[in-house]
């Protein structure tokens, strides 16, 4: 999902759609923004949930 963040980028911001901005509702501007947040934030999360888990499963201790 990263690998594609500069071809998202160019889809939310770099269209002709949006250069207009004071006749598009404000409500689709903040869609737009939420979305694209969304891209961002999710792998990441991801990342540092699988961090978190290796870390955690790595220093488990036994009782045995």
């Amino acid at each position: 999902m990263i690998t594609f963040q500069p071809a998202i980028f160019d889809l939310a911001y770099n269209n002709s759609f949006w250069e207009d901005s004071n006749n598009i509702d404000a409500r689709l501007l903040i869609l737009r923004d939420t979305l694209y947040g969304a891209t961002i934030a999710i792998p990441a999360i991801m990342i540092g949930v699988v961090a978190v888990w290796a870390l955690l499963s790595v220093s488990r201790r036994d009782d045995v």
